[in-house]
């Protein structure tokens, strides 16, 4: 049974290339904002979220804490930006990866998630 993933982002640019990447080997699902993510999160179970950090309304880093507090689904954050993995493990997430990965650096980080 193919692995659900959740990408959380604002952007529909960065959604659409990481539909691309992952299409194939997982079934996806989209939020635009981090409270569509809680939302879906009530509704279903995924075994991987991959959550932008800069978006309006809810952050990446506030959604995952309350997330957190809610289910045991590994979090990795996504970022254009230096963003700090020390507040990102505080808020909940395993780690950030940049938005700049390649196609075959974005899956190692999935597949290496998801052991």
């Amino acid at each position: 049974m193919r692995k659900k993933i959740l990408i959380v982002d604002d952007d529909q640019v960065s959604r659409a290339l990481l539909k691309h990447y992952l299409e194939n080997d997982y079934n996806l699902e989209f939020a635009e904002d981090g409270t569509n993510a809680i939302i879906k999160t009530k509704k279903r179970k995924y075994d991987l979220i991959l959550m932008d950090i800069h978006m309006p309304g809810l952050n990446g880093y506030q959604t995952s804490f309350f997330l957190r507090t809610k289910i045991n689904t590994p979090i990795l954050g996504i970022s254009g930006e230096g963003e700090s993995n020390i507040t990102a493990t505080f808020s909940g997430m395993s780690e950030i990866i940049s938005k700049n990965l390649s196609k075959t650096q974005l899956m190692n980080k999935v597949n290496s998630t998801l052991i």
